[in-house]
Order: structure tokens, then C-alpha cells, then sequence
């Protein structure tokens, strides 16, 4: 089986064809392209998928969804940076494996003021502060999500698909899903609209989760540390574990939950969304 992919490298302004057979990958195209110190773009489309990954990125991640059509991708970052990202498809299935980055990286997503140090280099009042990096997806509704790794900002529209996603001291913020697994460690938080299917949810430092609605069947929750975990539309079944002080926050439910505490976490059931933390 042949498949193509286009790219599109703003640096150049051109198009590149990649041909390969079973695999498709695109790594290094730009390389050879002279480097720049500033910030480019690269736009690669027409993938027929039905499930996409992201792994490792560093920066700011948006995920639109439409009805119909091909996904697409655009990655706006450094020039020496870009060089080193890999999009590979195998069939229906494609993998975004951002380069791999030397100790703790700071995404900056908002403004600071005064003096900080960013990776390494401190910056005045007066100073532009680096812009992260950034990935505009675009997927038919429907796809499967998988993002590991992240260290900064994700926002997605509805999926209706299955969502995997594990996260570095990272946001995200997503619409509706269908079965999940989430995972965060260090501070980070996720909030989501609603999910529909089994779900997976796991907090092993002091981030917080938070779903809206939605109906999930069998739910797992588990927290080692002091972080909060809310599920507050329906769910069948739920069990898990709180080792430490994290709490435990639920809507309505099927049956009474089997959560095993030990320290001095809680859990608490009938919470309605509007209703504000204890």
C-alpha cells in the first residue's frame, strides 16, 4: 500500500511529497533547509485516520474537530525545533512524536510580570517573554486521542471519541469524550465536558480532575497524594483507592462506591454540579 502525505514548510513556502510503503514518515524533511532563529511553521494534511497521537510535546496543543473530511496539522515553533518532530502513519493510525527535550522545560501560556527564569534565561519587566510552542490538530469527529507526556496546555473540542491522556504539570480542557484514561502527575488539572464509556481516572500527586456530565459505566479512581478528583454527571460502578489527604467528589450513581481510603482523604456522593466545594 502506497501512501502520500503532504507538507507544507513555511519557511520555504513549497510543497514536499513523501511516498513510502506500509509506513509513512515524516522526519527530517526540513533539515536540510537553512536554520533560523525564529519562529516556523510546518503543515502536513489529508491524513485518513481513526486515531492520532501526540507524544512528549512541549507547548500549547488545540484540537478542533469537524464533521467530515481528512485530518490535518500545523506546528508553529522554533526553526531547530521543528527539525526534529516526527509524523508517522501506519494505516489508519497516525503518531506525532515531538523531540526530546534535556532536563524541566516551563511552558509559558500566560502573562507574567516582574523578573522570572525561563528555562535557563532570566527575563526583565520589560522583556518579551518566549512564546511556546504550539499544534493546531484538526480531526473528524469521532477519532481516538491519545496525548502522553505533555507539559503545558491542551484544549480540545467534542471528540465523542475514546481520550488517553497523560499529563506533565499540564492543563487541559476538553468537551466530550467517550471512554477515558486520565492520568496527571505533578499539579497539573484536567477538566472535562462530559464523558460517555468506562473511565479511568488517576491523580498520583496533587492535580485535580474535574468531569461535568455525562454517563460512565464502569469508573476507576485513584489518588496517592492530596489531589481532588470530580466526576459529577452519572456512573454505574465505581471503584479506586485514596492513599494520603485527596478527596473524592460524585454525582449520581448506581450503586454505592468501593473506594478503599487510607489517610485522611473522603469521598463524597450526590454532588450536584453547581454546587460548590465543601
Amino acid at each position: 500500500m502506497i501512501i502520500g502525505t503532504n507538507i507544507r514548510d513555511a519557511r520555504s513556502g513549497g510543497f514536499m511529497q513523501r511516498l513510502a510503503a506500509g509506513w509513512c514518515s515524516i522526519a527530517g524533511l526540513v533539515s536540510g533547509l537553512p536554520a533560523m532563529a525564529v519562529a516556523a511553521s510546518l503543515e502536513a494534511g489529508d491524513f485518513a485516520i481513526s486515531h492520532a497521537a501526540i507524544e512528549g510535546f512541549a507547548g500549547v496543543i488545540e484540537v478542533e474537530t469537524v464533521e467530515e473530511g481528512l485530518a490535518s496539522l500545523v506546528i508553529d515553533a522554533g526553526d531547530d525545533m521543528l527539525d526534529d518532530f516526527e509524523l508517522i502513519q501506519n494505516g489508519d493510525e497516525l503518531l506525532v512524536r515531538a523531540p526530546e527535550t534535556k532536563g524541566p522545560v516551563s511552558v509559558v501560556t500566560g502573562d507574567i510580570r516582574g523578573d522570572v527564569t525561563i528555562n535557563g534565561r532570566r527575563y526583565g519587566p520589560e522583556d518579551p517573554l518566549p512564546e511556546p510552542a504550539r499544534m493546531r490538530l484538526t480531526l473528524v469527529r469521532g477519532t481516538s486521542l491519545d496525548i502522553t507526556g505533555l507539559s503545558g496546555e491542551a484544549r480540545l473540542d467534542d471528540l465523542d471519541a475514546p481520550l488517553h491522556a497523560e499529563l506533565l504539570s499540564a492543563t487541559l480542557r476538553g468537551g466530550r469524550v467517550g471512554e477515558a484514561v486520565i492520568r496527571i502527575e505533578g499539579s497539573g488539572r484536567a477538566e472535562l465536558a462530559a464523558i460517555d464509556g468506562d473511565a479511568w481516572l488517576s491523580i498520583p500527586g496533587s492535580g485535580s480532575i474535574r468531569v461535568e456530565g455525562g454517563k460512565i459505566g464502569a469508573l476507576m479512581v485513584e489518588i496517592d497524594g492530596a489531589g481532588s478528583i470530580e466526576v459529577l454527571g452519572h456512573a454505574g460502578s465505581v471503584e479506586g483507592a485514596v492513599r494520603g489527604a485527596g478527596d473524592i467528589r460524585l454525582g449520581t450513581l448506581e450503586s454505592a462506591p468501593r473506594i478503599e481510603i487510607t489517610g485522611i482523604g473522603r469521598v463524597v456522593t450526590g454532588i450536584h454540579p453547581d454546587r460548590p466545594a465543601d
